[in-house]
């Protein structure tokens, strides 16, 4: 077993651009010559497999060449085999992952997958944006599931921001790889996106000369119990590909078509 989790250790740090095994896949393994051992095994929310008679393997994050070698190596380490067997391992196709996608968009929904999603790919499920649909569209990654249930009770979602006209261009670098349950929102041209600890986020629709940021939490109804007025954060669309971050936020900064308003935990 100690075995098998350093090899584990040592394969998963070779990182390349094959797609890897994550949680939720279903894996087909053939062990050439030992039948009762093949089979298939859903990959736990750890990223674990239960693999007779091995016990737990970890498989999440590598590829189904790296496991095969795993298990090879595994077998013979743990006396189960003479000589290396041969091992098969192939991610079995199941549309266990979602993802949703909302706004401007043409037939927002939740929309099923598996193995990897892109933005761009998400976007194409739902229709794409609609004419009344601004350049920005919001991922927001949930933060418990981002860190595998690991997050601070304080910690709030994970928002990045993407130009549609970039992707619609072709250009792939301004695209990434979607999570497990991740919502995807596609802004009207004249809207703020509020989120965080605020009692209703969503998107609100503003005046093109802006608003305060008083104004504008007002209408996610105010920040929680567990929210600071004083800890926004404010980003804007610039120049460049990534957002500009406002500075000196207070409450009388000004707000502006296209902004996404983060209101974050107070320090206890």
């Amino acid at each position: 077993m100690c075995v098998a989790l350093a090899t584990v250790a040592l394969l998963g740090a070779q990182q390349g651009a094959v797609s890897r095994i994550a949680p939720k896949d279903q894996l087909k393994v053939t062990v050439f010559g030992f039948d009762t051992m093949s089979g298939e095994f859903p990959v736990d929310a750890d990223g674990t497999i239960k693999f007779p008679p091995l016990g737990v393997i970890k498989a999440g994050g590598m590829t189904p060449r790296e496991v095969e070698a795993l298990i090879s190596a595994a077998l013979v380490s743990g006396g189960y085999a003479i000589r290396p067997p041969q091992v098969t391992v192939a991610v079995q196709p199941t549309a266990s992952r979602f993802v949703t996608v909302t706004g401007e968009v043409k037939t927002p929904g939740t929309f099923s997958y598996a193995g990897e999603m892109t933005l761009y790919q998400a976007l194409v499920r739902a229709g794409m944006p609609t004419a009344t649909a601004s350049d920005e569209v919001l991922v927001i990654h949930d933060a418990t599931a981002a860190s595998s249930g690991d997050a601070p009770p304080n910690q709030v979602e994970d928002v990045e921001t993407r130009s549609i006209q970039s992707l619609e261009s072709g250009n792939r670098t301004d695209d990434l790889v979607l999570r497990d349950g991740d919502r995807v929102f596609v802004k009207k041209a004249g809207q703020v996106f509020i989120t965080g600890f605020v009692h209703n986020p969503n998107a609100y629709t503003i005046d093109s000369a802006g608003i305060t940021l008083r104004q504008a939490l007002a209408l996610a109804g105010g920040v929680t119990e567990r929210g600071s007025e004083s800890r926004v954060e404010i980003l804007r669309r610039g120049t460049g590909k990534d957002p500009d971050k406002v500075k000196d936020v207070t409450l009388n900064t000004i707000v502006k078509p296209g902004d996404t308003i983060t209101v974050k935990a107070r320090r206890f």
